[in-house]
């Protein structure tokens, strides 16, 4: 998977393997955010009544600081939240 947080970041590469039991999923995720190496665990379970799987995830590193400027200063994660769609979902953000 790739992403950026903003257009002004370099390309951030991340990796996720692990396994699917009936409806959870678990494992692993590596990767890069703007030159830091990072990895974790995450575990998540089918949502049958929206139609999604979601979960946590860990970061084995813990929370960090990162300056960018003059482009952006940000914290990565220590945990978190995660949600996963079928392709083409459409899906409206509440205010």
């Amino acid at each position: 998977m790739f992403f950026t947080y903003l257009g002004c970041q370099t390309s951030n590469v991340g990796m996720v393997t692990g396994t699917k039991s009936d409806l959870a999923l678990s494992g692993m995720w590596s990767g890069t955010l703007d030159g830091l190496a990072q990895s974790g665990s995450y575990s998540g379970n089918f949502n049958s009544a929206s139609q999604r799987y979601q979960g946590t995830f860990t970061n084995a590193a813990g929370k960090q600081f990162r300056s960018l400027l003059p482009c952006i200063e940000y914290y990565i994660a220590g945990n978190g939240t995660w949600e996963m769609f079928a392709i083409d979902t459409r899906r409206r953000r509440s205010a």
